[in-house]
């Protein structure tokens, strides 16, 4: 799965926050959301399109189809800490709640390495990594993980769900040219198009005329 892409197919995540939202949270859905997520899910089918039409940046189906069901169980994510939250009587503490919960996918992780490769090859990556991949593994544990969902899981305990989810525009935006800028990936023109029709369904899935208050503020 190209990286670039990746990061667009993955915002699908704000569509399943939205929806579970809605069904199980009872949050409204706008004109505007209805209209944005169409427009995302043409830019979405067409780069489940270029993945099977030879593109520059081939996507393998099931290589799309995994990237998916991972924005559906970030989307499962959402209203999870929005359920905790509003369970507790008092404030939930994100950086404990990032912290706990990154002890579960390691597990999984691992035995899905050992499922397709061997121990003593798992072994030989540990031992033989270099310091680019210790820098990436640094980020991703405190920059990613701690401050960045950290972050991400607070402003859901503030605001609607169908509020914060949209505001991962920036990822694709910085996915695509960082891609394009260190890993040299090349887009087809059907999945440039893909990519900007996405974000384009996400601002207009975004958009909205009135001020949101807080829900910390709701309460009192």
């Amino acid at each position: 799965m190209p990286a670039g892409i990746a990061s667009v197919v993955v915002q699908s995540q704000a569509f399943f926050t939205i929806a579970l939202a809605a069904l199980l949270l009872h949050e409204s859905i706008s004109v505007s959301q209805f209209f944005g997520l169409g427009i995302s899910g043409i830019g979405l089918g067409l780069l489940g399109f270029a993945a099977g039409s030879g593109g520059r940046s081939p996507i393998p189906l099931p290589a799309f189809l995994f990237t998916l069901a991972a924005a559906a169980n970030w989307g499962i994510s959402n209203i999870v800490i929005r359920k905790a939250a509003a369970s507790k009587a008092e404030q939930l503490d994100m950086l404990s709640m990032v912290v706990w919960s990154s002890l579960i996918p390691p597990v999984p992780l691992f035995l899905m390495a050992l499922f397709w490769s061997t121990p003593s090859d798992i072994m030989q990556t540990i031992v033989s990594l270099n310091w680019i991949s210790l820098v990436a593994i640094l980020y991703l544990a405190l920059a990613a993980t701690l401050f960045g969902f950290g972050a991400w899981s607070k402003l859901l305990t503030r605001y609607p769900a169908g509020i914060v989810a949209p505001l991962s525009l920036l990822v694709p935006i910085t996915g695509l040219l960082t891609a394009r800028v260190f890993l040299g990936e090349q887009l087809s023109v059907v999945q440039w198009c893909g990519c900007l029709i996405v974000i384009g369904g996400l601002l207009v899935f975004n958009y909205r005329s009135r001020t949101v208050t807080p829900l910390s503020q709701d309460r009192k």
